[in-house]
């Protein structure tokens, strides 16, 4: 849980980083779908118990955002993941949003489609990622958004 929620934070604090403004910014997030290949043999009922757990999950978190914070991102994320992660295209120009990174750990690779809006004082983001999990191949739909509330 840990790892999901700080790789979400980093792509969302990291996607809108060139135009945010600094101060206390609220973050929400949502888990909007989740489908999974079972390997042979594993009944589909499984699959749905996994994508009832997953799906629908949401988080909303208050963060004090600094200059410095603005400064090291969208890099800030690939700096946590020690190296495993990288972007093979980041475009934030005209108020939009086009990025895809890709993550290889524990053997498994990760790609993350990026598309959204943003501005000084709030960001909307959705993110597909799209790899192999553990159980077979995976696609993972988030959708985040940020808005600016005040000075820290």
């Amino acid at each position: 849980m840990k790892k999901r929620t700080t790789m979400l934070m980093a792509v969302l604090l990291a996607a809108p980083a060139a135009a945010m403004e600094p101060g206390m910014w609220t973050t929400t997030g949502k888990t909007v779908d989740i489908d999974i290949a079972l390997p042979p043999g594993v009944p589909a009922s499984m699959r749905d118990m996994i994508k009832s757990q997953m799906t629908g999950q949401s988080y909303s978190q208050d963060q004090c955002i600094t200059q410095a914070d603005l400064d090291e991102a969208p890099e800030k994320m690939f700096q946590e993941s020690e190296g495993k992660c990288e972007y093979e295209r980041f475009d934030m120009s005209g108020g939009k949003l086009d990025a895809v990174a890709v993550c290889k750990m524990q053997g498994q690779t990760m790609q993350m489609v990026m598309t959204g809006t943003h501005s000084d004082n709030d960001y909307q983001t959705r993110m597909t990622m799209t790899g192999q999990g553990q159980m077979g191949n995976m696609t993972i739909i988030t959708e985040g958004s940020g808005t600016r509330t005040g000075d820290c």
